[in-house]
């Protein structure tokens, strides 16, 4: 959701960079968070969430380009 409010909300060229950096975070977050407190038995999913952070990153990196171009 967050990416969604930047991607429609932060007018400037470096939207992409500062959407691929909350994400960057947010994975940090996740991943720290399953490293230091391991619970057996449950599914890791982060890698899931790696793969859909790439493709919003793609898309935000998109509409940024085409928003920043319009504009132009």
């Amino acid at each position: 959701m967050a990416t969604y409010y930047l991607a429609a909300n932060f007018k400037s060229p470096f939207m992409p960079w500062v959407s691929f950096a909350a994400l960057m975070a947010h994975m940090l977050y996740l991943h720290a968070y399953r490293e230091l407190f391991p619970r057996p038995g449950v599914v890791d999913i982060t890698g899931a969430q790696m793969v859909l952070v790439m493709k919003v990153c793609s898309i935000n990196g998109l509409y940024g380009l085409l928003r920043f171009h319009e504009a132009a």
